[in-house]
């Protein structure tokens, strides 16, 4: 929960300092920066679900919860699915918006547009994935239910590997672009490893 908590504030301060900086600065917000405002609401919001989840038996023995409360925590827990891929892809989709802005070139926009759509589907893919793992839905949160439930750990593994893979593509994408820059070799290199680290 701590490490959970302190990375969101991180996060937030982060993009607070930003937007502020750019508001000072009077430069206007840009599509990117509504993005990762988007995001940053709807991470707040996952977080705010496992902190809801406290009082209800996250971090504890499920034996030694009552049944009851863990209707309640698995249901917040299924809203903590569902918010994560959204908080992902508008993440993705605003560093997109970054590179499109910075670097307006033709070619590198229909690179652009590509993972544009791939992050868009994997938010379809883990969204869908995460509501109907389970027929009926309900039986997410209640496992008395009749019905099935497929493995979602294998599925989540998948769905995760091609997150790397997206994650791996749009922080790669600039670094060719960079090494063409009229600049220094040791500047070229700096630059190429600020965006490979994000």
């Amino acid at each position: 929960i701590f490490v959970s908590v302190f990375s969101i504030v991180l996060a937030g301060g982060a993009t607070i300092a930003r937007l502020i900086f750019r508001k000072t600065s009077k430069m206007p917000w840009l599509a990117d920066d509504y993005l990762i405002i988007v995001a940053a609401i709807i991470t707040s919001a996952d977080a705010a679900c496992y902190l809801a989840c406290l009082p209800f038996g996250f971090g504890q023995h499920m034996w030694a919860v009552d049944p009851a409360l863990l209707l309640t925590f698995f249901k917040i827990v299924f809203a903590t699915f569902i918010l994560y891929g959204a908080a992902v892809s508008f993440v993705k989709f605003s560093v997109l918006a970054f590179y499109a802005r910075i670097f307006p070139r033709n070619n590198f926009k229909w690179w652009l547009i590509s993972l544009g759509v791939a992050s868009g589907a994997w938010w379809i893919l883990i969204t869908l994935a995460s509501v109907l793992q389970c027929n009926p839905v309900q039986k997410n949160w209640d496992d008395s239910l009749p019905g099935y439930c497929i493995n979602y750990l294998d599925l989540y593994i998948a769905i995760q590997v091609l997150n790397i893979v997206l994650d791996i593509a749009i922080l790669a994408l600039p670094i060719s672009t960079v090494m063409k820059l009229q600049m220094g070799r040791a500047n070229k290199i700096s630059v190429a490893m600020t965006f490979a680290l994000g």
